[in-house]
């Protein structure tokens, strides 16, 4: 419900912000146009790429999550666009090793599943160009993303056929041992059909994390975000 709240108030406030925008940039520059909104839902497999000594961090394993947008697009030259988005989604990695051990110093018990779970606040602004015809299209799409990490638990699971929660603990993003705040590179591809004035599209997407997870200046570990994405959405023309 939360989650649902959240992105009805930041598909109006983007609305609105980017509306604004066209109406004063369009009276300086009629080729900065913003054409169309959209909104998109992406299943990801996300898991952390470990740097540093890596016989200190047992071996992760991806978790599947979702991402839930809205964006904008803004005409610049012939097929090529900018797309500021705002999104929110589920980023994090599970470890299973047969001793015990710390993760985000929370105590694992021999033999369990660790599931670490961060919910991210994210606004990429990319670029984009399409090449198209009247029916359908094919895009491509990069640039830079940041994001705020705006909760975060560690599940223990155990699994004997199927999978039992043990224990959530609640991190605490406030702790000077985490990086709340994370910078990454956007690259994906895409296509769509028209359908009367909209489009409805398919895209895959990855989000490659440039910021270090861990703040602990003590610890030889660098942990950095790593997700792969496929989405759907609709887009429509203002």
């Amino acid at each position: 419900m939360k989650g649902t709240k959240l992105i009805l108030g930041l598909a109006s406030a983007l609305f609105f912000c980017f509306s604004g925008l066209q109406a004063q940039y369009y009276q300086q520059s009629p080729s900065f146009n913003m054409e169309s909104f959209g909104v998109r839902v992406t299943a990801n497999s996300a898991n952390v790429k470990v740097n540093g000594v890596g016989d200190a961090f047992p071996r992760t394993k991806s978790i599947d999550g979702f991402n839930y947008a809205v964006f904008a697009e803004f005409a610049l030259v012939d097929g090529f666009s900018f797309q500021p988005e705002l999104s929110y989604n589920k980023k994090g990695f599970r470890v299973k090793e047969g001793i015990d051990l710390k993760v985000f110093n929370v105590d694992i018990p021999l033999g369990l599943e660790a599931h670490t779970e961060v919910k991210y606040l994210e606004a990429p602004l990319l670029g984009k160009y399409a090449l198209k015809n009247e029916k359908a299209g094919l895009y491509f799409l990069a640039g830079p993303s940041i994001s705020m990490a705006t909760s975060a638990k560690l599940k223990t699971k155990a699994r004997v056929l199927i999978d039992f929660n043990l224990t959530t603990t609640k991190l605490d993003l406030g702790n000077e041992d985490y990086h709340r705040w994370e910078v990454a590179a956007v690259a994906g591809i895409g296509g769509y059909v028209n359908i009367g004035t909209a489009k409805l599209f398919i895209e895959s997407r990855y989000n490659w994390g440039l910021s270090d997870l861990l703040a602990d200046p003590l610890v030889d570990v660098q942990l950095k975000n790593r997700v792969l994405g496929l989405g759907v959405g609709l887009q429509f023309a203002l």
